[in-house]
């Protein structure tokens, strides 16, 4: 997780971004500037990093799940196909354990203070919105859901052993909208 400061640091909304593989590669070189010990491997542009503190009104926490950014096994499409099928080898997906890490993130902010009765804007793009949907049905105190490039049908999405059999991705997020606070 990574923590920028807002603008008004007394603001009562929390924006929680959570990044797939393609927003890391776009958003690296500011936690880069923000974060040098934790982001290895990337070069640091401090000017993107000072601007994006300046920019937003509210605080806002990165959460990056297992497998992207720093954590990504490997480059190779080849073998992330072979790393997708051991997880589903061993029962469990890829995308459960991401949605998982974006889960106890979220229950993991209300533990600090600071974050305590702030309002949770969740925003999360592409296969992250999957995730994101998913942890939101988990957790309360999610006020609103920013997700967009949201696959329509499960085959579409991250895969998630046998949730075809209970619900659509479509049905997910009407679910998820009533959860809102």
């Amino acid at each position: 997780m990574y923590y920028l400061e807002g603008s008004s640091g007394d603001s009562e909304t929390l924006e929680v971004v959570v990044l797939n593989e393609d927003d890391w590669r776009r958003n690296s070189a500011m936690l880069a500037g923000s974060f040098p010990e934790l982001v290895a491997g990337t070069d640091s542009d401090r000017s993107i990093a000072k601007e994006e503190q300046q920019l937003p009104e509210a605080s806002t926490v990165y959460i990056v799940p297992r497998g992207v950014g720093t954590t990504a096994w490997t480059d190779d499409a080849g073998e992330r196909i072979h790393i997708r099928r051991r997880f589903m080898l061993l029962g469990q997906t890829q995308a459960a354990m991401q949605i998982y890490d974006v889960r106890r993130g979220l229950e993991t902010l209300r533990q600090f203070p600071e974050f305590q009765g702030k309002r949770i804007n969740l925003v999360a793009n592409g296969e992250a919105a999957v995730w994101a949907v998913y942890a939101s049905l988990f957790v309360d105190g999610i006020a609103s859901l920013e997700v967009t490039n949201v696959p329509v049908m499960n085959r579409d999405a991250p895969d998630l052993l046998n949730v075809s059999r209970v619900a659509e991705l479509s049905d997910v997020l009407r679910i998820a909208k009533l959860h809102l606070e």
